[in-house]
């Protein structure tokens, strides 16, 4: 037994001599956490040191969405591609973006006189002013002056609507002027004319309800024409001024200078030199030009004085008149009665003498 375990032992160191030896894989220290802190404060204490994971530390979760190939496809633009990760339900078409949920949707080029966008609408541009650039005429520092001028001459200029509306309450009752612009590139020109005009402008004023913070929601029967829309056409070196009624201004009354500047503003300093010319220029028109019913008001006001002023000329000899009429009746009356009073004293003796 003895010389068998000592065989063995024997086999085996005789072996281990001539088998290769096994090599295995270092293994990584890992820093100790006050060599790590060390290592961050001399890096300058900003990011995550490579091969040294830091304690705590999670990682932020991936966000937006993962754009498939079929989604990428029809992407050229930066713009566009951040807009569809935020949002998968946007398009992207011909470099142009559009969000759902803001306002008009469709492709800018399509515009027409049935689908123009509200005023709202982030296509518009307006930052919540009465007015509407989908193709980016204007700057974003024009577009803002824009809005500032809107606003500051509108409460500025207000017109007289008590005359109007008949309201016992408050007779004179006055309202701001709203103005709105529309700059349209690319216009069709079935839709140029005059006519086309003057109806496009009245669907827009009606669609973006310019007056509502007077009306409300439902505009009333009996309400003041206090809106108009300038519109732009800068490609075609067109412009025309829209209202529903002529009481201030129309195309007719004040209409032709708002489009002369308009257009000569256009021409000098392109779309926003036109725009703000033809908005000081309808103000202008406005604080100038009095209401057409205030005219017709006036003159039958005046013609009211002149007939009481000639009343109270004429009124003295009419006085005079009636007076001596009166003393005339009078004086016939009292002749009457003597008349009367001798027919009855004489007549019983006329009527005895023809007896006997």
């Amino acid at each position: 037994m003895l010389r068998t375990i000592i065989g063995v032992a024997l086999i085996s160191c005789t072996c281990a001599d001539f088998l290769p030896p096994i090599k295995t894989a270092p293994q990584e220290s890992k820093p100790a956490l006050k060599d790590v802190n060390l290592l961050q404060a001399q890096s300058g204490g900003a990011g995550e040191l490579p091969g040294v994971p830091f304690p705590n530390v999670k990682q932020p979760s991936p966000e937006g969405h993962f754009l498939t190939n079929s989604e990428l496809t029809p992407i050229t633009s930066v713009s566009c591609l951040k807009a569809k990760q935020a949002n998968p339900a946007v398009i992207c078409e011909n470099s142009t973006v559009i969000i759902p949920g803001g306002g008009y949707q469709g492709l800018i080029k399509d515009i027409n006189a049935g689908n123009y966008p509200y005023y709202q609408d982030k296509v518009c541009r307006s930052n919540g002013e009465y007015f509407c650039d989908p193709n980016g005429a204007l700057t974003s520092e024009q577009a803002l002056d824009l809005g500032v001028q809107l606003q500051n001459l509108r409460q500025s200029n207000v017109v007289n609507c008590g005359y109007l509306v008949k309201d016992p309450v408050d007779p004179i009752h006055y309202q701001p002027f709203y103005l709105g612009v529309v700059i349209a590139e690319k216009w069709p020109t079935a839709q140029s004319d005059p006519e086309s005009l003057q109806q496009f402008g009245q669907i827009v004023a009606a669609q973006w309800h310019l007056d509502h913070l007077y009306e409300g929601a439902n505009p009333p029967y009996a309400r003041c024409p206090n809106t108009a829309v300038l519109v732009v056409l800068p490609d075609k070196n067109e412009a025309f001024l829209s209202s529903s009624s002529c009481e201030f201004i129309c195309a007719s009354r004040g209409g032709p200078e708002i489009v002369t500047a308009t257009l000569v503003g256009l021409s000098r300093g392109g779309t926003a030199e036109a725009v703000r010319e033809g908005v000081e220029t309808a103000y202008k028109a406005i604080a100038n030009i009095p209401g057409r019913s205030s005219i017709t008001v006036g003159s039958a006001n005046a013609a009211a004085t002149v007939v009481a002023t000639n009343s109270r000329k004429a009124e003295p000899v009419y006085n005079f008149l009636l007076r001596l009429l009166f003393a005339c009746a009078i004086v016939l009356m009292v002749i009457s009665v003597a008349i009367a009073i001798l027919v009855l004293l004489i007549s019983p003796g006329v009527i005895s003498k023809r007896r006997k």
